[in-house]
């Protein structure tokens, strides 16, 4: 899993530019899935 906020010692955030930064303030979990679509034309 990746992200959270990264926080100084007192809880106060630390500030990264946003464009050199990753996944920050939320969580994003990698995987991998499998299945199908059925589309049906009427």
């Amino acid at each position: 899993m990746f992200g959270g906020e990264t926080v100084k010692e007192d809880g106060s955030p630390l500030h990264f530019d946003p464009e050199k930064s990753f996944a920050k303030a939320h969580y994003e979990q990698h995987m991998a899935a499998k299945g199908r679509f059925k589309i049906i034309l009427k």
